[in-house]
């Protein structure tokens, strides 16, 4: 483990050369041109090529100049000598097949085995915008090897801004970038900051080794909020003030709401009083509880979740308070929630359907009849349910 991972590595997304065998397959059990003979033949040059009989594969090439999955024969060839390929090999399939998916599969093998081998000019060369962190960290150890440091140290904060671990070819260029002096105590702390928020506290317990032995308390403070989200009650560890202080604090509650809504509304409305958190970090808190209250039946809990207005297109508080008052069966309250609902919610059968309730449970049944049968003309479940409801097919 390198000094910069602390925690798995997440499952990748399949290689797109799976993709293409995948294409291949598909292709190969569709019904073949001339009777079937393009695809033996293609099948034929596969195996010759892994018995490394070259000169019948030519041969066979050859023949396959109209067959639709040439490329995957051609990639197939040049993967299987790319310690020895060239440049100008590599250069010539990439730009006769730019913009398809073979060129893309050889492209990252190339640079993989350009950056194996150290050779940062050439990977340079062929370099272009990666979504893989590894291939990402490579061209900036490319950069740095190369005299183009300035150039580099912009893109490495944006790596190395991230709550988990990085591959370890980033470690080089972590060193580097860090011992330019480019990792300063705000970036250390926004860092730990994305840990703690991924529940990466390890990560988060390392970052801060670097800090001053002043704010080392402060991130054993943080990390201990994660385990005990109560131990936020503990005035004379946060009496003192720390442009992180609220930020933790929000964070304990929002940590106590995952497995217990009331206890993280009494712990806000005790801290809430204390501390000068903002605007935007009241509204993230008092959100988080509201959504891990939806199913609470009690007065309080319900009071808490009326008195929050949602912003207008944040669907999924409109769905807590929604769910609120179909849980107290407040017809004439939850006929005015599914009003402010944002507008392309309003057009689908969920919506309709309980329109059409609410309208029917407030004396409204013309209305509702109506709704109904708007909502009965969809398939999907409420569509049934409103059918069910006007004794409609």
């Amino acid at each position: 483990m390198t000094k910069d991972r602390w925690t798995r590595r997440p499952l990748q997304p399949w290689p797109a050369y799976l993709l293409g065998l995948l294409l291949l397959v598909l292709c190969a059990t569709a019904p073949a041109r001339s009777g079937g003979g393009l695809r033996d033949l293609f099948l034929e040059a596969e195996r010759a090529l892994e018995r490394n009989r070259i000169s019948r594969f030519d041969e066979l090439r050859a023949r396959l100049a109209d067959y639709p999955l040439l490329p995957y024969l051609d990639l197939q060839y040049l993967q299987k000598r790319l310690p020895r390929a060239s440049d100008a090999e590599i250069r010539k399939f990439l730009d006769s097949h730019a913009g398809e998916p073979v060129a893309d599969i050889l492209r990252r093998q190339w640079l993989d085995q350009l950056a194996k081998r150290k050779r940062w000019k050439r990977y340079l060369a062929f370099y272009t915008p990666q979504s893989n962190v590894r291939r990402r960290c490579n061209h900036l150890q490319a950069l740095i090897e190369t005299g183009r440091k300035e150039e580099a140290w912009p893109l490495v904060e944006k790596v190395w801004l991230y709550g988990g671990s990085r591959p370890s070819a980033c470690d080089p260029v972590f060193d580097a970038w860090e011992a330019a002096g480019r990792r300063t105590t705000e970036l250390t702390w926004q860092r730990i900051r994305l840990a703690m928020e991924k529940g990466k506290w390890r990560l988060a317990r390392y970052l801060g080794r670097k800090l001053e032995d002043s704010e080392q308390r402060w991130v054993r403070r943080w990390i201990r909020l994660n385990s005990d989200p109560g131990s936020a009650l503990r005035a004379r560890d946060f009496e003192e003030a720390h442009p992180y202080r609220e930020t933790m604090l929000a964070f304990a509650v929002r940590r106590l709401a995952a497995f217990d809504g009331m206890g993280a509304l009494k712990l806000w409305k005790t801290i809430a009083k204390r501390y000068p958190f903002s605007a935007e970090q009241r509204a993230g808190v008092a959100r988080r509880i509201a959504l891990a209250l939806e199913r609470d039946d009690s007065d309080e809990a319900y009071a808490f979740i009326n008195a929050i207005e949602p912003a207008p297109d944040d669907q999924r508080l409109h769905v807590a308070r929604f769910r609120a008052a179909l849980l107290r069966q407040d017809w004439p309250l939850l006929l005015e929630r599914l009003k402010e609902w944002p507008e392309p919610e309003q057009k689908t059968d969920r919506w309709q359907y309980w329109f059409a309730q609410a309208l029917a449970h407030t004396g409204q049944e013309r209305q509702a009849r109506v709704m109904f049968q708007q909502a009965a003309k969809n398939r999907p479940y409420y569509g049934c349910l409103a059918a069910d409801q006007i004794e409609a097919p």
